[in-house]
């Protein structure tokens, strides 16, 4: 759960003087399109690191579209030259930390017996059977009121047969049958057994 939620919500990181985004696939497709080694391999320069923070501390469609500036050289150059000096295996070591830890997935288990627990997070699940089975968008599923959430997510597993929402009748004789276990425990009642 923890690696999940580092993963859609990861700290924050600043290097040479940009916010990096948070890693995205649109980052992966445009350094990988770009043949940038810290993707696909290789050695590393600071020209590597700088493209690669320079595509990473803006969303895909910034990035595609600076990508295509006439100027971006010059853009690339003035902004090299405010940094002043860059300590190279500092900022390679940031970079590569923050790929590494962006492109967490979690480990697959090759058990396939039906009735284990499943290992994607609980809240995850929800998102995803809310987005893939009834519809919403991220945004909508992401602001949906949490009860509502319950409440759909286990309507359309009960519509499924995967499991039984308590009916009006059913609530009201789980009350009851809790009533009488409070009454019988606060009683004196022994009960005795023969002896042997």
């Amino acid at each position: 759960m923890s690696r999940w939620l580092e993963a859609i919500l990861p700290e924050p990181i600043n290097l040479l003087g940009q916010r990096l985004n948070p890693f995205s696939l649109g980052h992966c497709i445009l350094l990988n399109r770009l043949d940038n080694p810290f993707y696909v391999g290789g050695e590393t320069n600071l020209q590597d690191v700088l493209q690669g923070v320079f595509i990473c501390s803006q969303t895909f469609d910034e990035a595609w579209t600076a990508l295509a500036d006439k100027n971006l050289d010059e853009r690339i150059i003035k902004w090299q030259a405010q940094l002043g000096r860059i300590d190279i295996q500092e900022a390679t070591s940031v970079f590569s930390a923050y790929l590494r830890n962006g492109s967490f997935s979690p480990d697959l288990s090759d058990e396939s017996e039906s009735k284990r627990q499943p290992g994607t997070p609980f809240l995850l699940r929800l998102k995803l059977i809310l987005q893939s089975k009834l519809g919403y968008t991220e945004k909508e599923a992401l602001e949906k009121p949490f009860g509502a959430v319950l409440h759909e997510v286990l309507g359309l597993a009960e519509l499924r047969g995967d499991v039984k929402v308590m009916n009006a009748d059913e609530l009201e004789m789980h009350e009851e049958h809790k009533k009488l276990r409070a009454e019988f425990a606060a009683s004196d009642l022994v009960v005795e057994h023969p002896e042997n």
